[in-house]
């Protein structure tokens, strides 16, 4: 896999991903505290194809905090030279609502991800990340919410990162029960 697809890859992997936070309090239902959301990915070009997903499903435990799951899948298939490959992983996450609109974020994530080596042999690698900062969210509704995410990967290896740095910059919609 080339440093521009990884670039890509990266890009495509943080558009989509943000987390809903509606109004809770004690009285609140189970259900009522779950969310979800996530991100699509679709790009269609000359060169290279890209489709993906990544889900998130959230649990808001009180009014300011709330953690959860999720997961990436990414399929990339380039015509020059004829290769295909899949990033997929998992992650925890969790947030913290400061003052509407601001909220902390942080998120533990593992993603697999295949690369040619110099050799032309194919090598799967899992790379750990830890992603943190905050964001800011914009209700739609009483269940819906935009949100824009900034954050570092304290774990963030140049020679291993699918990422082409620690920085990322995310923005997506989620929506509750």
């Amino acid at each position: 896999m080339t440093r521009l697809s990884l670039i890509v890859a990266v890009i495509l992997l943080s558009v989509g991903v943000a987390h809903a936070q509606r109004d809770v309090d004690e009285n609140s239902s189970p259900l009522d505290r779950i969310y979800t959301g996530g991100g699509l990915q679709l790009s269609i070009g000359s060169n290279l194809t890209i489709v993906g997903a990544s889900p998130i499903i959230g649990y808001m435990i009180t009014p300011k905090f709330s953690a959860g799951l999720g997961m990436t899948y990414l399929y990339y298939k380039f015509k020059r030279p004829d290769i295909s490959t899949s990033i997929y992983g998992g992650k925890v996450f969790a947030r913290y609502n400061v003052f509407n609109p601001v909220f902390l974020y942080t998120e533990y994530e593992l993603l697999s991800f295949d690369f040619t080596l110099t050799d032309g042999m194919d090598n799967r690698e899992t790379v750990p990340a830890l992603n943190v900062g905050g964001g800011i969210s914009q209700p739609l509704g009483r269940v819906a919410a935009v949100q824009l995410i900034l954050l570092y990967d304290l774990l963030h290896d140049n020679f291993k990162s699918p990422a082409p740095n620690a920085f990322s910059v995310r923005g997506g919609i989620t929506i509750g029960f």
